[in-house]
């Protein structure tokens, strides 16, 4: 089993058809091996589900130095995305205060570099909009750090609430014999060559199972059905509580 690869924007980065996000290995899900969640990233890369996704605020900063450490010696196998804009202070993150200075923002790159044991950042994200810092500037010093070879490319992280359309998502799992994340994986790569999902998990059963969904093919009436479940003005629920929300662009 080895995963396809497809082009992740348009300045030249190629990586899996599905990435990995790491967040769980390092906080919000429970208690987290590191033997298995090292072994995960490993098997990850050999599958070429090679993007990992982790950022400064996973940890915080515990999870970019995981990745350091699996990754040593095989930096050139893989594509890493972190994430920079939180307030930090003696190594615990301030809430949701955000800070996006271009001062700020290069202090934050430095230390994710050393952190990830690397000389450059694949994708950079802006991790919250701050509405104090111009998009203009945040974007100028990235954009100085990637003339500098410190990151390839950059974006802002924007999240879209999520639909509970779980009857029709169990109802094409029980036609195909698959799993309900692998049928949700499955729609997601369908829409474009461009879209490459990042599902966490940090076990290997589970990355197996999200690389796999990459071989599925949904006919047209079942992307039918999704795309209806899924429809403009059927959407639901937040991702995070009322405050949470105040911080993300949508």
């Amino acid at each position: 089993m080895s995963l396809r690869q497809r082009p992740l924007g348009t300045q030249g980065l190629e990586v899996g058809a599905i990435g990995l996000g790491c967040m769980g290995m390092s906080q919000s899900y429970g208690p987290a091996d590191e033997k298995e969640s090292i072994a995960t990233l490993h098997h990850a890369a050999d599958l070429r589900c090679n993007f990992f996704d982790t950022a400064e605020g996973y940890g915080p900063y515990t999870n970019e130095e995981l990745l350091g450490r699996a990754f040593k010696g095989r930096r050139d196998q893989v594509a890493i995305a972190t994430k920079v804009g939180f307030c930090f202070e003696n190594d615990r993150q301030m809430g949701a205060d955000t800070d996006s200075r271009p001062e700020s923002v290069r202090l934050a790159v430095e230390g994710c570099l050393r952190r990830l044991q690397t000389d450059h950042i694949d994708l950079l994200y802006q991790h919250r909009i701050d509405r104090e810092v111009p998009i203009e500037e945040f974007a100028g010093a990235v954009g100085d750090m990637v003339c500098e070879g410190k990151c390839a490319t950059s974006a802002s992280a924007r999240f879209d609430a999520n639909v509970k359309a779980a009857q029709v998502v169990f109802d094409i799992t029980k036609s195909k014999a698959v799993k309900p994340g692998q049928v949700s994986l499955a729609w997601l790569l369908g829409k474009g060559d461009f879209i490459v999902p990042i599902p966490d998990t940090k076990r290997r059963g589970y990355l197996e199972e999200n690389v796999a969904s990459a071989e599925i093919t949904l006919d047209a009436s079942e992307v039918e059905r999704l795309d209806s479940a899924l429809a403009a003005g059927t959407v639901s629920g937040n991702r995070y509580n009322d405050f949470f929300m105040t911080t993300i662009e949508r």
